[in-house]
């Protein structure tokens, strides 16, 4: 080996490799077979190199040689038999060409692909590019992975929520119909594809852990906690256009509201972009809004819904209604009475309406809900459903709780085939109602 120059010895190592990938195999006349690489072959002799080293054999003695296809020669097969518009044969050729080390050969494959789906990110991964003012550019290095320092907090007004997004994202806040709102944040685009986080306020989920079905591919759920607000989270790959795709996901919430975390990204880029996930779970803030109306009476306060339609005040017995109706449209007309009794008789008439409306429910109506939860501190009973009211269909929905010695009934109702403009007086209410001290 020493008068070899080192450029000669690079080129035998490789030649050795490709021979050891691809085998030749020797058959003697009498019968003996042997695998390795044929090294030279005259008319007198065959040198065939095996794991055991160089083996010179006469060659009369020699039946025949089966020389062993080269990765080389295998790409050529398999590049005839795939048609130029055939995207998954293409993927799934790419893809062996990366498992066997074949760079040019693959390079090639990617450029085919390039030209049937533009602007694939893992076709521009591997041809080295990443998107850049508009456009496929070669990436010089390794793309830099983008800031996660957290930017200002972003308000929106739903939930009187505040979150965390990072520096730098594109965030936007969203009114997609009381009492839902969304915050979301939409990351750097390095393979055209951007990452976006998005925070979603809606209707209460019974059972948060259910909506992870492992058939759909979501992991088991891990419990996670912010604040007042309990919940899971999980994650999920799954493929949209025939790009792998990333989904983390959290739900947090109580008996009233719902708040839904979500991450989508590429998923080669689900280890850069999950710590974002990880900073808007983190700085979650929910926080009522000053109380607009406090009875000072009967000692508790609660927010009223926002919006020039809704009015409010108090009867003689000091009870606080709120309601929406329009001449426009009937449909969408509700209410909302919060009604109290002390000890005794009157203590009794207000029990007595509660138990009787969820007696009607149950025999000429349709009861959906009925459980217990908690409200401002104390123990409470939840009941919904649909019922008639002269000849019309009412969803109403009441809630039953004791405060020292007094006894709250929170009464919700709203026509059933409205377009339920009118749940944000619920959620509101709900979710502000506090005791004052």
């Amino acid at each position: 080996m020493r008068g070899l120059r080192p450029g000669l010895i690079v080129v035998c190592a490789v030649l050795g490799l490709g021979a050891i990938a691809a085998a030749d195999t020797l058959y003697l006349k009498n019968g003996g077979k042997f695998e390795g690489t044929l090294v030279e072959e005259t008319a007198d002799k065959v040198r065939f190199k095996t794991i055991g080293g160089v083996l010179e054999f006469p060659k009369s003695k020699v039946d025949r040689i089966d020389r062993g296809k080269t990765r080389a020669d295998e790409f050529s097969e398999r590049m005839k038999e795939t048609a130029k518009d055939d995207v998954p044969a293409l993927f799934e050729l790419a893809r062996w060409c990366e498992e066997q080390k074949l760079v040019s050969q693959r390079r090639r494959v990617l450029k085919l692909l390039a030209k049937q789906m533009p602007d694939h990110p893992e076709v521009r991964r591997g041809l080295g590019q990443i998107w850049r003012d508009g456009k496929w550019v070669r990436s010089r290095g390794k793309p830099p992975t983008p800031s996660l320092e957290a930017g200002a907090p972003v308000k929106f007004t739903g939930l009187r929520a505040s979150a965390t997004f990072p520096g730098g994202w594109l965030t936007t806040v969203t009114m997609s119909g009381a009492p839902k709102d969304e915050a979301s944040a939409t990351g750097p685009a390095l393979y055209r594809i951007p990452p976006k986080i998005s925070v979603i306020s809606g209707p209460p989920v019974t059972d948060p852990a259910a909506r992870f079905p492992e058939k759909d591919g979501w992991s088991k759920p891990e419990a996670v906690t912010v604040g007042d607000l309990r919940g899971f989270r999980a994650r999920r790959q799954f493929t949209e256009e025939r790009i792998d795709r990333v989904e983390v996901l959290a739900l947090l919430g109580d008996a009233f509201t719902t708040v839904t975390i979500r991450l989508t990204a590429l998923i080669f880029e689900e280890k850069t972009f999950t710590p974002a996930f990880d900073l808007v779970l983190g700085s979650l803030k929910l926080k009522p809004k000053e109380a607009d109306y406090v009875n000072a009476h009967y000692g508790y306060a609660v927010d009223i819904p926002d919006g020039p339609r809704w009015e409010h005040g108090e009867d003689d017995e000091k009870d606080l209604w709120i309601t929406r109706e329009t001449q426009d449209d009937a449909l969408e007309w509700c209410e909302l009475w919060i009604i109290t009794g002390n000890p005794g008789e009157e203590f009794t008439d207000v029990e007595a309406m509660f138990d009787d409306a969820v007696t009607e429910m149950k025999s000429g109506g349709d009861l959906t809900r009925d459980e217990a939860i908690t409200v401002a501190g104390e123990s409470a009973r939840v009941v919904d459903g649909t019922l008639l009211e002269e000849g019309v269909p009412v969803r109403r929905r009441m809630i039953r709780l004791q405060h020292g010695k007094r006894i709250y009934v929170i009464d919700f109702r709203q026509h059933e085939y409205g377009q339920k403009r009118s749940d944000d007086a619920w959620t509101t209410v709900m979710r502000t109602f506090r005791f004052k001290k």
